[in-house]
């Protein structure tokens, strides 16, 4: 059998008028660090996700994707809150077949933060959500090379969005 892939995702949450919102990221069309098209283009993730390197903690893979994918400000303020709190909030994990996954829950009640996100050039950019937003779960019925158009539904894995419903519906932070 193969080795475990093992990711970690970080989604991040905020008041915004008075409501709370999730921060997703939409996968854009082109992955710079593999230097080829991206795959599930236009699929929503939670705020920032990756696989682990070898060897690296969940934590450790977490702060290193809020660094990669939304930059030095957002990861400065999601390391204060580790601080703080003096652990993480995991909020999802899957461990199911060959796969392994963490998710990881930030809120910050500015949401001021959201004007220093600098997101990476494989982004498709971020959609903020509500829990009046109706979230489509995809699976086997596509593949990696289907496009979706976050404009017309929001479509996410069951994972990231059993992690957002989480968010928005049971914590109280």
């Amino acid at each position: 059998m193969a080795d475990k892939t093992r990711s970690v995702g970080v989604l991040i949450t905020t008041n915004l008028e008075e409501k709370r919102v999730a921060v997703l990221q939409i996968r854009g069309c082109f992955n710079t660090e593999k230097m080829k098209p991206e795959s599930w283009i236009g699929l929503c993730q939670v705020t920032a996700a990756g696989k682990l390197r070898e060897g690296e903690s969940h934590i450790d893979g977490a702060l290193r994707e809020v660094n990669e994918e939304l930059g030095g400000y957002v990861s400065g303020m999601v390391r204060g809150q580790m601080g703080f709190r003096g652990h993480a909030i995991c909020i999802t994990e899957t461990d199911v077949g060959d796969q392994g996954r963490k998710t990881y829950h930030f809120f910050f009640q500015d949401p001021s933060f959201l004007k220093w996100i600098r997101l990476g050039p494989s982004s498709g950019g971020l959609m903020l959500v509500d829990n009046d937003v109706e979230i489509h779960v995809t699976g086997k019925e596509h593949n990696k090379s289907s496009v979706f158009n976050p404009n017309e539904k929001v479509t996410m894995f069951r994972d990231e969005s059993d992690a957002v419903l989480k968010a928005l519906f049971e914590y109280d932070d």
